[in-house]
């Protein structure tokens, strides 16, 4: 995020314009909601770009050109005990 503004300030945005261009750019999705919760007040991005949710069960997130992600470790077998067989099975699809 810090490198995106950088660069709107390279290219002398307006506080408003740099903040149309982060918010167009920048998404966010976590299955805790502290997490959220934290990272919409360190951001200052909108509620809209930073969503609680289970990003591999979702599908309702529209396209997006690169995604990163960190998720924990989580044995198979540990996720079956926690999840339903379906949650499971539509993960390894």
């Amino acid at each position: 995020i810090e490198a995106l503004r950088h660069r709107c300030e390279q290219l002398q945005l307006s506080k408003p314009q740099a903040q149309l261009a982060v918010n167009q750019a920048i998404f966010g999705i976590d299955i805790d909601a502290l997490t959220v919760m934290t990272a919409r007040q360190q951001t200052k991005l909108s509620a809209s770009n930073l969503q609680c949710a289970d990003a591999l069960a979702a599908s309702d997130f529209g396209s997006f050109n690169v995604v990163v992600g960190n998720p924990p470790y989580v044995s198979i077998r540990e996720l079956a005990r926690s999840q339903t067989p379906e949650y499971v099975t539509d993960l390894r699809e």
